[in-house]
């Protein structure tokens, strides 16, 4: 109904615009991405004891630690110092399942769930840490989606590990702004991932990684604009 009706279909990936298109043959899609608001946050990032690594948002169904969790198995039976170094942090919802998965796993000491906390502390909890640990769903909604979280970790300057499901554009998204992009089914990778990020935290280079993220929701907003008036024209 929209490709018969409108001028223009705006979609929040191109991957998304493309299959819509491939679908119902039209060729009025654009992407725009929808950015975040930057906000400033004075607490900054101060390296502690300890690495660690943080999700902010709600987990559960195909969105999950248990991957996350075997990778960290690994590492530590791998490198077991760095089971002493390195603290997994969730900030947020999660499921019965994924507390009995963390429970299961054996690692309940290197594992702090806070639950769901007010806004500004996520944000200053969000500044703080050393990693910032992005998870997509492993379905095939995936392949054309980018998580909202995505834009919001970006305006942070904190390394990001994103465990991304096939998602090309996503993964070109994050690689290029300088943070390390894993299959979020490959439990390998996943380890060596976190495993970088490690090393880089133990050498004091884990504060300059990633660039300045030009996903701003007025960047979003001049591209509304700019093909709102391009339409009327």
């Amino acid at each position: 109904m929209i490709f018969r009706s409108a001028s223009a279909a705006v979609f929040l990936t191109k991957e998304a615009a493309e299959r819509a298109e491939a679908r119902h043959g039209s060729s009025i899609s654009h992407a725009i991405y929808a950015g975040a608001e930057k906000k400033d946050c004075k607490a900054g990032y101060k390296k502690e004891d300890k690495c660690t690594i943080a999700h902010f948002g709600s987990l559960g169904g195909s969105r999950n630690l248990k991957a996350t969790l075997a990778a960290l198995a690994l590492l530590f039976k791998e490198d077991p110092g760095a089971s002493k170094r390195l603290r997994l942090e969730l900030f947020g919802n999660n499921s019965r399942e994924g507390k009995k998965e963390i429970k299961e796993s054996g690692l309940e000491e290197s594992v702090i769930s806070h639950g769901k906390v007010r806004r500004d502390t996520a944000l200053t909890r969000m500044h703080a840490a050393d990693v910032l640990l992005l998870i997509q769903n492993t379905d095939d909604v995936s392949f054309e989606t980018i998580p909202s979280k995505t834009y919001e970790y970006m305006h942070t300057g904190r390394p990001v590990l994103a465990l991304v499901y096939r998602n090309a554009e996503l993964e070109g998204m994050l690689k290029e702004q300088g943070h390390i992009v894993v299959q979020a089914d490959d439990v390998a990778s996943i380890k060596d991932g976190i495993k970088r990020y490690l090393e880089l935290w133990d050498e004091n280079r884990l504060a300059a990684t990633t660039k300045d993220s030009p996903y701003t929701v007025e960047r979003a907003v001049g591209e509304l604009i700019a093909l709102a008036g391009s339409v009327a024209e």
